[in-house]
């Protein structure tokens, strides 16, 4: 605790005042011969010498600035220039001009003027002791006006005689000890509450290491999972591409889809669902951005799709499409397999059937195919027309009705 300490914006981060218990007034300090009852006013044009820093300095700089003002170290200083005549006056809370004259053993300075500036000091003490500061409010209440007079007359004298050694450091020991017995009334409860809050906070610091360590472990496992997908993500056989749903922008890709597509993981960044497209009419970007508006209204779709290969080459491929949401945001995951060679069967055989129609169908003679059971399969027009009946009434019918 501060028994005397003036409250500041920068001192109040960390300190809490109370009341101000010694108000002093600012005075003008000069030789026994210059004359009473002066003023700021009087002042201008001298040279007048306070501390630098000190709140008079701002005070007279912005209320008065026709005064020459003399920044010193101390007010030692100060003072031993107002009493050598190399200063016309001295600016300088009471109590403390007092106490350095005392001090210094100086003899032909009075007090002669007041600045109309005072210094209110408060007991400061740490800001989360809040409890101290009510007391040390309530001791300073109980004290009544008459006897707050009576000590400031006792120790503070305002007038007009040279000044006198004062008491300050009586009224700085006797604060003090007024400090120390209101803090050794509330020692016992200040240490039962103390104690009180070391035991929450050592709680809350195990309860912050157990969540810090579950926060941790939960850090590692899911490293361990992003890890394990991305590998399951990579090593798929299939193309994977995740594509924003409003502007159809890759996102991210797999690396079956660099290898599929011929695209590095840079360059797929930059790709959109057109990029990858065959471009030809029914498999456009416009209807490609169809597909993807029904995935995310209506479900997964199914489809094939002709796509492209960054070196230009077309090929097959089985699109499965699915709404998702990645990070908050709405997006579509493509899952993309290569079905070229299938899809050259399918035409090879499309091809084969094409060509065995044509010479079944075209045979002049009446040809029939039929099941292991004995089942009409299949016959030409030749054997359809030899019987007079229809195609859909022999077919499915025992041969041996017809042969």
């Amino acid at each position: 605790m501060l028994s005397a300490a003036a409250q500041t914006p920068q001192r109040s981060e960390y300190l809490l005042f109370s009341e101000p218990h010694v108000i002093l007034p600012g005075v003008i300090i000069t030789r026994k011969e210059v004359k009473d009852n002066m003023t700021l006013q009087d002042l201008g044009g001298m040279k007048v010498a306070l501390v630098s820093g000190y709140v008079w300095q701002e005070f007279i700089s912005r209320d008065h600035p026709a005064i020459k003002l003399d920044p010193v170290h101390d007010v030692q200083t100060g003072l031993r220039k107002a009493s050598f005549g190399m200063d016309d006056a001295m600016i300088e809370n009471l109590a403390t001009a007092s106490a350095c004259i005392e001090k210094e053993g100086i003899t032909n300075l009075k007090v002669a003027g007041e600045t109309g500036y005072y210094t209110r000091l408060s007991f400061a003490i740490r800001n989360d002791w809040p409890e101290l500061r009510s007391a040390l409010d309530k001791a300073l209440a109980s004290v009544n006006e008459v006897t707050k007079k009576e000590i400031y007359q006792r120790w503070i004298h305002i007038n007009r005689q040279p000044l006198l050694p004062n008491g300050l450091f009586r009224i700085i020991l006797a604060t003090v000890v007024v400090g120390i017995i209101l803090i050794l009334a509330w020692n016992r409860l200040l240490t039962r509450r103390v104690g009180e809050r070391t035991r929450k906070l050592t709680e809350t610091v195990r309860r912050l290491e157990s969540e810090v360590l579950e926060r941790k472990r939960a850090e590692d496992a899911l490293r361990a999972s992003e890890r394990n997908y991305r590998e399951i993500y990579n090593a798929t056989n299939e193309a994977i591409f995740i594509h924003d749903a409003c502007t159809g922008a890759v996102l991210d890709v797999n690396q079956t889809m660099c290898e599929m597509f011929g695209y590095t993981q840079e360059e797929a960044s930059h790709l959109t669902v057109g990029d990858l497209s065959s471009g030809e009419p029914q498999y456009s970007d416009e209807r490609a951005r169809e597909w993807v508006t029904r995935a995310f209204k209506e479900g997964p779709q199914l489809f094939e799709w002709r796509a492209k290969r960054k070196n230009r080459e077309l090929f097959w491929d089985e699109t499965n499409l699915k709404r998702a949401t990645i990070g908050g945001r709405d997006c579509i995951l493509a899952v993309v397999r290569d079905i070229t060679e299938r899809k050259r069967g399918e035409m090879a055989l499309s091809e084969s059937e094409r060509r065995y129609r044509f010479l079944f169908d075209g045979s002049p003679a009446g040809s029939v195919i039929i099941g292991p059971d004995g089942i009409l399969v299949d016959i030409n027009k030749s054997f359809e027309q030899s019987l007079g009946y229809g195609r859909d009434e022999i077919i499915g019918s025992p041969a041996v009705d017809f042969i």
